[in-house]
């Protein structure tokens, strides 16, 4: 079994402390977008692209709102992404990622109900992303020109082309 690796060449593991900013081609990153109305009144956020340093950073799960710990995630097999945000007052925003219904956008979650993503190594350890659906469907995952994510089905689904960015680790007693 071999596991995706992060922009080092490092395995993307499951431990408490690494943390991954998911970067796009030009820079861009993953960030916390506006609030996001639900029908069935579940808090959730927009993701957004945003601007590199401006994003979230993710941790994966091989299970969904599981800390079992240094669990790689292998190549096809589904896993989960747990993001955090700091927002301006310096307190913390930590939430699932996840698709929502319909429409299908790329949204951050209070519960570990979530459908998980998929996912394939690339060439220069970049990754494709893709994502389940509420049906355990693998959609294809698309930005749009307001700058969110949506997952879509299609014959010919791209993915999302990106690359886990380890932000570091914990630093016990050097602050």
């Amino acid at each position: 079994m071999v596991n995706l690796t992060d922009s080092s060449g490092e395995i993307i593991v499951s431990n408490l402390d690494d943390w991954y900013r998911i970067v796009l081609a030009d820079g861009s990153e993953l960030g916390f977008g506006d609030a996001y109305p639900s029908k069935q009144n579940v808090d959730r956020t927009l993701i957004k692209i945003v601007p590199a340093g401006q994003g979230l950073v993710f941790r994966y799960q091989r299970t969904d709102g599981g800390d079992r710990l240094s669990q790689g995630w292998p190549i096809g097999d589904k896993g989960w992404l747990r993001g955090k945000h700091v927002k301006p007052d310096g307190t913390e925003v930590v939430k699932n990622l996840s698709l929502s219904w319909e429409p299908t956008k790329l949204a951050l979650y209070e519960s570990n109900d979530n459908y998980g993503f998929v996912a394939q190594q690339l060439p220069g350890n970049r990754v494709a992303l893709y994502a389940y659906d509420r049906h355990g469907s693998v959609l294809g995952l698309a930005v749009t020109p307001d700058k969110t994510v949506i997952g879509y089905a299609s014959k010919y689904a791209t993915s999302l082309d990106v690359s886990f960015v380890k932000t570091g680790s914990h630093f016990k007693g050097h602050f």
